[in-house]
């Protein structure tokens, strides 16, 4: 085949893989689907079409001199620095409680904790980042900042071990390109920023493979060896790390079966490396014999999709779990909001495009090293996502992040090779190179910086209110004693910043709250409540008139936190605001059909969380409300009751059934008289319990908690 029809070739497979990216991306769109797969098919025959890769001119693999290649990588750390700590206070804007579990954990264990904690601690997954947040918190107090940092420079530890094990298999180009891709993947990013724990993995697996191949390579007993810390330590790491125990022997497999210069089998070099996994991951081992769980380790997460193939009796749910996978690449990803935009994909079109023409590639020419290593180290570290009952699990992916970054720059150099015999040709092929990296960093930089912050479920679900909390309670430090709503008393965020006020934090209970509270004589008090919990505010402001609300408003202006502080000179309770059971309602609680569990005055009735309530973890709650309105003003009064999912609430006036279902208005005309009224509550599974009785008085605008002045 002759340059020029090279060339065509050429063209054509990145004109069809532009396009096939086109239509795949437009996830809302269903029929785009067929065709962004069609055109993608086109493309991987034309690019890997036999007589188009018969190369005139290759591009020497140490074209690069020491000092640009040096220079290039420093660049990029850099670039990956910059991606990683731009706004690192705001973006994400919080801490969610699953990844703050365990640096509050670390934070915890310090020289005279690490004897209680070392049995149970350091023997299962995730024992490492609580060993490393150990130490780092030993040296930084505990923050926002401090914890974001921790968690970047982990990521940025698997940077060098990644360049230096990719610059084994294809040379300092390709892996120049390598670590460019997977600095700006906003895949990476996310989970760099946001505190995940499956962060480490990229460390122990490119740590692993990088001295497995300088051990084939030199054959150095000290490589053998790091090779085997590496895989024992990854051991007590984030579970999808155990994928890696397949890699290596593949990867034996392929150095002494198919590489021609292999001649003998190191078996003694091998064993050392066995010998080195079991010692340096025995604790795990021995918890995983003692518990039974063999995939991951001590947590219960063993979520694999072989059960659900026995349900269905089908291969579907596998099938199911594979499509998932590969379109989370460039069509649809994962909904979890703390990695990702809900169903965003996980690539930017530029290396989605090369990553995908060389992943064909890499397959077509399989038995080559650094195209084995390639499509192993995919397909292989994909077992997580393609065997879980979870597919779009980004997390559990991560550690195909640099594989596929890799495939990219393989893709992107075999073009950069087929176009070294025209002049003309590499003018243009390094004009769309830049055009294609600018697009690649702008798109990530958008996706990250610009469209998350935007989205009001990626915000909401940040762990902001949490952290405000314990920043709080760090700021004020000894002037209060601090009474928290349910939902945060407890809280890892609350625990992890608010360490240093850990013996004055208090359980906001309703009605318990409302009664005279007896702070310390230089401390104040100090409330914190969750976005509805107004009615509870209300009560508390007419309890302490002294105090001082302070509302915390979300980039919507939406309060999604009240702070009522109350100083200490101010805590004697209001004379003018007795709390009479008479202007409460008469709450009785069940769990079952039988004797009711609690009956209690109730001031007001404003839930927002499940423990807002006074019965607490009951799979099933029931709850009538007796009280007897006196409206102030004659008309026209809408209420509604708002709760969760799996409830049913009813509300009568004077035996009169209204109505008024959960979450639907409801009108009654009212007289300045008593009105009898029955609430009846009751909530049959679901894990959140939510529940307001609100009401608009005559010539008012908005809903408000009805409030205990209007009982009598």
């Amino acid at each position: 085949m002759d340059n020029q029809r090279r060339f065509w070739f050429l063209g054509g497979a990145l004109f069809f893989a532009v396009l096939g990216q086109y239509f795949l991306f437009q996830k809302d769109l269903s029929w785009t689907l067929g065709p962004g797969l069609a055109f993608f098919l086109t493309a991987i025959l034309l690019f890997i079409a036999p007589g188009s890769n018969k190369l005139s001119y290759p591009l020497p693999q140490g074209r690069l001199s020491s000092k640009a290649e040096w220079t290039g990588a420093v660049l990029t750390g850099l670039l990956a620095l910059f991606f990683r700590l731009y706004h690192i206070q705001s973006v994400p804007p919080g801490m969610t409680v699953e990844e703050t579990f365990w640096s509050w954990l670390g934070s915890n264990v310090s020289a005279s904790h690490w004897a209680e904690y070392y049995p149970t601690g350091l023997a299962g997954t995730f024992a490492d980042v609580p060993c490393l947040a150990s130490l780092w918190f030993h040296l930084f107090k505990p923050s926002h900042l401090s914890f974001s940092l921790f968690y970047v420079f982990l990521s940025m530890l698997s940077f060098p071990l990644g360049y230096f094990f990719f610059r084994e298999l294809s040379g300092p180009a390709t892996a120049l390109l390598t670590l460019w891709f997977w600095a700006v993947m906003q895949w990476h990013v996310s989970l760099s920023r946001n505190g995940h724990p499956a962060i480490t993995i990229l460390i122990y697996i490119l740590g692993a493979l990088l001295f497995h191949r300088l051990a084939w390579k030199q054959g150095k007993i000290f490589f053998w060896v790091l090779a085997g810390v590496f895989l024992g330590l990854g051991f007590y790491a984030y579970p999808a790390f155990r994928a890696c125990l397949l890699l290596l022997p593949l990867f034996l497999f392929y150095e002494y079966r198919l590489d021609p210069s292999q001649r003998r089998f190191p078996l003694v070099r091998v064993l050392l490396l066995l010998t080195v996994f079991f010692a340096v991951s025995g604790n795990c081992w021995i918890a995983m014999w003692n518990q039974q769980h063999w995939i991951t380790g001590t947590t219960k997460d063993n979520n694999f999709v072989g059960r659900q193939v026995v349900e269905e009796k089908s291969l579907r749910p596998l099938w199911r779990n594979i499509s998932q996978t590969l379109l989370a690449f460039q069509r649809t990803g994962s909904y979890s909001t703390q990695e990702n935009i809900p169903s965003h994909r996980l690539l930017d079109d530029v290396t989605g495009v090369l990553s995908t023409l060389g992943f064909f590639l890499a397959a077509w020419r399989w038995r080559e090293r650094k195209y084995f290593y390639a499509i192993v180290g995919v397909t292989v570290l994909s077992f997580p996502c393609l065997l879980s009952d979870q597919p779009l699990h980004t997390s559990r992916m991560l550690g195909v992040a640099p594989f596929v970054a890799y495939l990219a720059a393989l893709a992107a150099i075999e073009i950069w090779e087929r176009t070294a015999s025209s002049r003309i040709a590499r003018k243009l092929t390094l004009g769309l190179g830049i055009g294609a990296a600018l697009l690649g960093v702008s798109e990530n930089f958008k996706t990250y910086f610009v469209d998350r912050p935007q989205n009001e479920a990626c915000w909401r679900e940040a762990g902001v209110a949490p952290m405000k909390t314990g920043q709080a309670i760090a700021g004020l430090g000894d002037q209060y004693e601090y009474y928290l709503s349910p939902t945060f008393f407890g809280q890892y965020t609350v625990l992890f910043l608010g360490h240093s006020q850990i013996g004055h934090l208090h359980f906001l209970d309703t009605p318990g709250c409302f009664h005279y509270l007896s702070p310390p004589p230089e401390r104040g008090l100090f409330f914190i409540l969750q976005e509805g919990r107004t009615g509870v505010l209300k009560v508390l402001q007419g309890l302490y008139p002294g105090g001082v609300t302070e509302k915390l408003m979300d980039p919507w202006s939406r309060p999604y936190l009240y702070f009522f502080s109350v100083p200490a000179e101010a805590c004697s309770p209001s004379r003018f605001f007795p709390l009479d059971p008479a202007r409460s309602w008469k709450g009785t609680y069940w769990t079952s059909n039988a004797q009711p569990v609690l009956t209690q005055s109730d001031p007001v009735l404003n839930y927002s969380y499940r423990d807002d309530f006074p019965v607490k973890n009951a799979s099933s709650l029931r709850v009538e409300w007796l009280g007897t309105l006196h409206p102030e003003k004659v008309g026209l009064y809408h209420f509604l009751m708002v709760a969760s999912d799996h409830t049913k609430a009813e509300m009568e006036v004077n035996g009169k059934k209204v109505a008024a279902l959960a979450n639907q208005e409801a009108g009654f005309s009212m007289e300045r008289k008593d009105y009898r009224v029955v609430i009846r509550y009751q909530r049959e599974g679901g894990f959140e319990s939510v529940f307001h009785l609100a009401w608009k008085p005559p010539g008012a605008d908005h809903y408000e908690i009805v409030p205990p002045e209007a009982l009598k």
